[in-house]
C-alpha cells in the first residue's frame, strides 16, 4: 500500500484522474450505501449534496471481523465509522479486578 501512496504523491494529477472515475463509477451496490449513508441523522441531508455522499462512499471499505475481535482497544481513539451489516458489536469496558462489564450490544 505504501507504494501506492508513494506514487499518488509523486504523480498527484493521475491520483486525481483515478479519483474522479472512482466517484463517477454506480453500481446498485454503491446506490444502496449512499442511500444507507443519506438515513444517518447525523448527516443532515439539507447541508450535504450528492458530492458529499459519493466523496463518503470513496472512503468507506468494507472489512470482516472474526467473532472476538477487538475493533478498537481501550483508550484508543476512534477514528471510524462502523456500519455493522451482520453479526453484533459488544461495547465492553472491564474494570481494574478485570471484571467485564457490557456497555450496548450494537446490531
Amino acid at each position: 500500500m505504501t507504494v501506492f501512496y508513494d506514487l499518488c504523491n509523486t504523480f498527484p494529477d493521475i491520483f486525481i484522474k483515478m479519483k474522479q472515475k472512482a466517484l463517477d463509477y454506480s453500481d446498485p451496490w454503491k446506490k444502496f450505501q449512499i442511500k444507507i449513508l443519506q438515513q444517518i441523522n447525523y448527516f443532515d441531508q439539507q447541508l450535504y449534496d450528492d458530492e458529499f455522499f459519493d466523496e463518503i462512499h470513496y472512503y468507506l471499505k468494507e472489512e470482516h471481523f472474526e467473532k472476538g475481535t477487538e475493533i478498537i482497544g481501550t483508550a484508543e481513539p476512534c477514528t471510524s465509522l462502523i456500519f455493522v451489516v451482520q453479526g453484533q458489536i459488544e461495547l465492553q469496558i472491564f474494570d481494574q479486578d478485570g471484571n467485564k462489564y457490557i456497555l450496548e450490544v450494537l446490531k
